[in-house]
Parts: C-alpha cells; sequence; structure tokens
C-alpha cells in the first residue's frame, strides 16, 4: 500500500500518524478490551483404569471463563477437532 493510501485511511478514522499519538495501549490493556471476543482451547488426556488414553478437548471464554468441554476421543484426528470447532462456534453464534 502507498503512504498516501494509509494516511487518508487512518485521517478518515480520526487517527494521527502514529508518532503523533499520544496514548499508548500496553498489552494488559489490550487483552482487556479485547477479551469478550478471546478463547483459550486445550487438550488434556486421561488415562483409564484399562490403561486407554482418552483426549478431551475443552476451550475457555476468556471474559466470563466459562469452560466448555466439546468431546472426548481415543483416536485424535484434525477432522474430529475441525467438526468441534465447527459446532462450538454455531453455540456461541
Amino acid at each position: 500500500m502507498a503512504a498516501a493510501t494509509i494516511r487518508r485511511v487512518l485521517g478518515r478514522a480520526g487517527l494521527p500518524p502514529a508518532p503523533q499519538r499520544t496514548t499508548q495501549q500496553t498489552w494488559h490493556t489490550f487483552l482487556r478490551s479485547q477479551a469478550h471476543t478471546l478463547l483459550a482451547c486445550d487438550f488434556l488426556h486421561v488415562d483409564t483404569v484399562l490403561l486407554r488414553r482418552l483426549y478431551v478437548f475443552f476451550v475457555m471464554e476468556i471474559k466470563i471463563r466459562r469452560v466448555h468441554v466439546l468431546g472426548g476421543t481415543t483416536n485424535l484426528t484434525g477432522a474430529w477437532v475441525a467438526q468441534l470447532a465447527r459446532n462450538l462456534l454455531m453455540n456461541l453464534g
């Protein structure tokens, strides 16, 4: 992009060029302001009495700290994880 294009877009948004901005947003402030849109996801594994490993996929909504356990399986695949993510996004709206 040309510098003139960036200057024009920033001007429309009411933002001066970077060296002239007076407010510095810290990482903490940024995360707080964006927390309502952030999700954290991870896996955990559970070993059963019969020595089988179960993988559990869960997601946490950062703003309200609600944990969604999306599912568990003994055969972890990318397709399984993708389907669980689609299901979660449909439920969250």
